[in-house]
């Protein structure tokens, strides 16, 4: 395999991983209206995939009317889309009100300003810097993705924590500040009875040795 190509692969699969942690973070602070499950993750798998489209057609036929005729279109519907999350799909506690049920406090918690718009803006831009390799290269990057997600829901989303325990309620929920008091009130109760039952035996065994 040329060098080249394993450099592109290189590139591209930290760019994807940008995006999807992009996506995550709109997931994290955004979830889809009851009446509509699943909305939220579907505007987001749009707008990613309107995102690489544009992208190839910006860095590949873009000296075509069509082309930019295309560019245009789909930028404003990414736009669009990414102020119908805004509006159609609330803002909630860091992960969501269904993954957290022991606490509502989110100060403690980072901020982002401007979601959902920052995280799509660089999921553009990090298509966009994918879409720049050679149509063989893009082929070849669509041909491990298919083949990456192939295996994951074939083993390892049969296999995986959340299945085998039936992403039970509660069971990934973040700690309150009362929890994660007493936790850390804990340790040291803990660390401070090693600490004098060290002293103690240091003392005994100089005591012997006099």
């Amino acid at each position: 395999v040329p060098f080249s190509y394993l450099d592109d692969f290189v590139s591209a699969g930290i760019l994807i991983a940008f995006s999807v942690t992009n996506t995550s973070l709109v997931l994290l602070r955004h979830e889809a209206p009851e009446d509509k499950p699943f909305l939220l993750e579907k505007l987001l798998a749009l707008t990613n995939l309107l995102s690489f489209v544009t992208a190839l057609i910006a860095c590949h036929a873009l000296d075509s009317p069509t082309g930019i005729s295309l560019v245009l279109c789909f930028s404003m519907t990414i736009i669009l889309l990414s102020f119908y999350i805004s509006r159609s799909c609330p803002r909630t506690t860091f992960g969501g009100t269904r993954a957290i049920s022991s606490s509502n406090d989110t100060a403690r918690y980072f901020k982002t300003p401007l979601l959902p718009h920052i995280p799509v803006l660089g999921n553009f831009a990090n298509w966009y810097l994918v879409a720049q390799l050679s149509y063989l290269g893009v082929f070849l990057l669509l041909l491990y993705i298919c083949l990456a997600t192939w295996i994951y829901f074939l083993y390892g989303a049969k296999n995986s924590v959340g299945s085998m325990s039936s992403w039970e309620r509660g069971a990934y929920s973040v700690p309150s500040e009362v929890e994660l008091r007493e936790i850390y009130d804990n340790r040291n109760c803990h660390e401070s009875e090693g600490h004098h039952e060290a002293s103690g035996s240091k003392f005994a065994s100089e005591q012997r040795e006099l």
